[in-house]
């Protein structure tokens, strides 16, 4: 009598038994399903487009020009002072010209003595009354007499120095009342209404630069930009330290805001189609080490896997890449912060392709 009552009781606790096993197992096949993630997918397209090649360098003046007196004297004054606009033909500075003076009068005085005895003895000569070898002498010393004029004249008129070209004053090297040599370097002028900008090519490339194809050239140093240009020179010689040739791009300057010296970079166009590949930029991971990764889905699978990629441009939203992907590939755009490699994934309709 005592089992049968016990009996209900031992029936009721293995129930329980057997209910907390199923709900455990139960609980363990769900723990085992692998989290899926949603995430948006677009593939990789391929674009046909203008090979070019990115170098870097610095601005310099097309023109440059170092003026000095052609004669030797005092600074009388400076018109000019570094950072001014002249113009070609502008007075810069002036020497003291009174010896220069004094001299020339010397030599008009006696140039006029001599034009007035040549007169006389050209109408003896006229006549026959005077010898050929008499004559001659007063034409020689005519003519000896009318070069030291004009020289003295010039000598005058190079005690003011005038800009040779239109620019600006970048260096001025006198002051008032110093004394210069003949040809003592007082001023730079440079022109830069047009500049130059000297590129350093790699000597693996040069072969592919040529004189007139066309360039972008971006200065670091300004909001302005990229500016249009020319290459104008390439240098026949490597740099024997660096072993990079110089190509010169030309390129107007509005509003004269590149200056000589900016830090410049510059894309060549060397008209020739490349095929690359471009994926949406939001697709880039950047690790701490500065390597750039995507995540592929595999269409099979619904698996991701992390892939390095190389990238060469940027193109507004769309970036270039190099190596790592190929035409196709299906490559996560968002949602690819929360993946892992290998890990399912479910693609959002709305966002493929985006």
């Amino acid at each position: 009598m005592t089992l049968k009552r016990k009996h209900p009781v031992v029936l009721s606790i293995l129930f329980l038994l057997g209910a907390f096993v199923i709900a455990a197992c139960s609980q363990e096949e769900a723990d085992e399903q692998p989290h899926i993630e949603t995430v948006n997918a677009t593939p990789v397209t391929a674009v046909e487009t203008d090979r070019t090649i990115s170098v870097s360098g610095s601005i310099h003046p097309e023109t440059k020009v170092t003026v000095g007196f052609l004669v030797a004297g005092k600074i009388q004054d400076v018109a000019v002072r570094v950072g001014d606009p002249v113009e070609k033909g502008q007075v810069m500075a002036r020497l003291d010209p009174t010896d220069y003076k004094s001299g020339l009068q010397i030599a008009e005085a006696k140039y006029v003595e001599i034009q007035s005895e040549y007169d006389r003895l050209t109408r003896l000569h006229n006549k026959g009354s005077i010898t050929p070898s008499d004559y001659s002498k007063i034409v020689a010393g005519r003519a000896q007499a009318e070069a030291n004029y004009r020289i003295y004249k010039k000598k005058v008129a190079d005690t003011v120095l005038v800009s040779p070209v239109s620019g600006i004053v970048s260096r001025k090297r006198v002051e008032p009342g110093e004394v210069v040599d003949q040809g003592n370097p007082c001023f730079t002028v440079v022109n830069i209404s047009t500049v130059e900008a000297r590129m350093a090519v790699p000597e693996s490339e040069i072969n592919l630069v040529a004189l007139g194809q066309k360039a972008r050239v971006t200065v670091s140093a300004l909001e302005a930009g990229p500016f249009d240009g020319t290459v104008a020179r390439i240098s026949p010689v490597a740099d024997p330290l660096t072993r990079t040739f110089t190509a010169t791009i030309v390129l107007s300057n509005p509003g004269l805001i590149i200056r000589p010296g900016m830090i410049a970079l510059s894309e060549i166009d060397i008209e020739k189609k490349v095929h690359l590949l471009t994926i949406p930029g939001a697709a880039i991971i950047r690790d701490p080490d500065n390597l750039f990764h995507v995540f592929v889905v595999d269409p099979q699978t619904k698996t991701v896997s992390r892939k390095r990629v190389t990238l060469s441009s940027v193109a507004g939203a769309e970036v270039m890449v190099e190596t790592g992907l190929s035409k196709g590939d299906l490559v996560v755009t968002a949602g690819q912060e929360k993946l892992t490699d290998g890990m399912t994934v479910m693609i959002n309709r709305e966002g493929l392709g985006q």
